[in-house]
């Protein structure tokens, strides 16, 4: 599962940033800023990902939404399901992502019905998946239980 590819990043910016610019700078940074220094991204920075990128695009309108809420719904399944050690052999992203998508439609659902706060397609195409696949939704049904 590919998540937040270059040159879906790319797209958010309208144009004005091209995937050539976008490859140079990522390489300047590991290189040099970073030194090449990387640990791997943890189930909750892949959350904190996804909850800044469905605030990039909010239906229209005269509504509030209560982001530590969603985020306080995801962090409890994830923390169960780090407890439960039941998802070993599952990416961090794959997890998180099915934990957020969870929680928003759970909040959306008993807060804002009738709303879709999720804009699906553009989370489709900078992810560069389908939210219904597979094995996906395996781990969503999983982290309900």
């Amino acid at each position: 599962m590919e998540l937040l590819s270059l040159s879906a990043l790319c797209s958010l910016y309208g144009g004005d940033v091209h995937l050539d610019e976008m490859v140079n700078v990522e390489w300047t940074v590991l290189q040099h800023g970073l030194q090449w220094k990387l640990t791997g991204v943890t189930v909750f920075e892949w959350l904190d990902v996804f909850l800044d990128l469905a605030q990039l695009r909010l239906p229209r309108g005269n509504f509030f939404v209560d982001w530590d809420t969603v985020q306080e719904q995801a962090w409890a399944q994830l923390e169960t399901a780090i407890e439960r050690h039941c998802f070993m052999t599952s990416a961090p992203s794959a997890v998180s992502l099915a934990a957020f998508l969870n929680a928003i439609e759970e909040y959306n659902e008993a807060v804002l019905p009738g709303m879709m706060l999720l804009d699906r397609n553009m989370f489709e195409g900078v992810l560069g998946l389908c939210l219904e696949d597979d094995m996906l939704n395996e781990i969503r049904c999983t982290l309900l239980e």
